[in-house]
C-alpha cells in the first residue's frame, strides 16, 4: 500500500526539498457547525483527525453567506 503524502512513513522516502515545501503548505477544510449535526461532525473530526489529509481545519458556527443589515437591530 502506499503511503499518503506528508506521513512519517512517506517523509522517510521523500527527497529533502520536497519534505521542506510540504511543511510550508497549508492544506485546510471548512467545517460548518450547526445544532442537529454539529457535535457528529465534530466526533468524526475527532475519531478521524490522525489521518486526514489536513494541518488546518476552519470550524465555523456561522454561515460564510450570513451578513448584517443596517435594517436588523438586534446585534
Amino acid at each position: 500500500m502506499k503511503s499518503l503524502p506528508g506521513s512519517p512513513d512517506a517523509a522517510e522516502t521523500e527527497r529533502p526539498d520536497v519534505r521542506a515545501r510540504r511543511a510550508k503548505s497549508v492544506v485546510g477544510g471548512y467545517l460548518l457547525i450547526d445544532n442537529v449535526e454539529g457535535p457528529l461532525k465534530l466526533k468524526a473530526l475527532a475519531d478521524n483527525a490522525a489521518t486526514l489529509p489536513l494541518n488546518r481545519i476552519f470550524i465555523s458556527f456561522v454561515r460564510p453567506d450570513l451578513h448584517s443589515s443596517k435594517s436588523f437591530k438586534q446585534l
